[in-house]
């Protein structure tokens, strides 16, 4: 297997991709195996556990759990086959699964102002963001550096109005384009499992905050719920998109980022 540093260093351009939200993020995706997911030398991971670039692997390396194929894989796979010669994709997967942005489950919230005592999810992107780049810069000083941001999340903001639920996202977007200097931060947004919708109707009021942010926010992009693509456990889970809904809405939200990146 290729070095990640050896990679790096004949990159000509790198896009870091930060998946942030919830468990869908942090990738639920299943089957997953050797045989579905090789590795790729030109997709790389931070890796939580040591702090440094690594190969990706299925499941992504994550702060809490390591499950299935998560989005910003299929992103990630998209990009290095659809971009030119010496592009490589480096993914921050900091998203933890049933956390909240409004709602401060124990898992964490991304508030971007909150005195919870659950872990603040938004304070440590804010925090490890800087130290990937970093890393990136010095493993690939001659790349051009490219970042965008993926976000899933909202079953844990069930019943969450639409208005309080926008205007935390819009901050934690604001802030975070504040905090990393890049005022045209790319994001991405992927709806929720559309028959979790159907049968949880408290999720409706998430799914329209999500689904509008495009004309609240600059350089934003939505990509609706795949129609079903859940069932990532078994036929009853409605909340959870298996293999093949990850594959449908990651590879969605790669061609929204390209053209953001694009632009």
């Amino acid at each position: 297997m290729t070095r990640p540093a050896d990679v790096l260093a004949q990159a000509r351009r790198v896009v870091l991709l930060v998946m942030a939200g919830q468990s869908n993020g942090e990738g639920r995706g299943l089957p997953v195996g050797p045989a579905l997911d090789p590795p790729d030398p030109r997709i790389l991971m931070w890796e939580w556990g040591t702090g440094r670039l690594a190969t990706a692997t299925v499941p992504l390396s994550s702060q809490r759990r390591q499950v299935g194929l998560s989005p910003a894989t299929v992103a990630a796979r998209c990009l290095v086959r659809d971009e030119p010669p010496g592009t490589v994709v480096v993914i921050l997967n900091a998203a933890v699964g049933a956390s909240g942005l409004v709602a401060d489950p124990p898992t964490g919230t991304w508030a971007v102002r909150t005195t919870s005592p659950h872990p603040h999810l938004f304070d440590a992107l804010a925090r490890v963001v800087p130290r990937v780049r970093v890393a990136v810069a010095d493993a690939a000083p001659a790349a051009a550096v490219d970042v965008g941001m993926l976000w899933h999340q909202g079953e844990a903001d069930g019943g969450v109005a639409t208005k309080a639920y926008a205007t935390a996202f819009d901050e934690l977007v604001a802030a975070l384009r504040r905090e990393l200097h890049l005022p045209g931060l790319p994001v991405v947004l992927g709806g929720l499992v559309p028959e979790a919708v159907d049968r949880h109707p408290e999720l409706s009021t998430v799914r329209d905050a999500l689904a509008a942010t495009p004309a609240r926010l600059s350089h934003a992009a939505y990509v609706d719920g795949v129609r079903g693509g859940g069932g990532s456990a078994g036929p009853d889970d409605v909340f959870h998109y298996s293999r093949a809904g990850v594959q449908a809405l990651g590879a969605a939200m790669c061609q929204e980022l390209r053209l953001l990146v694009d632009r």
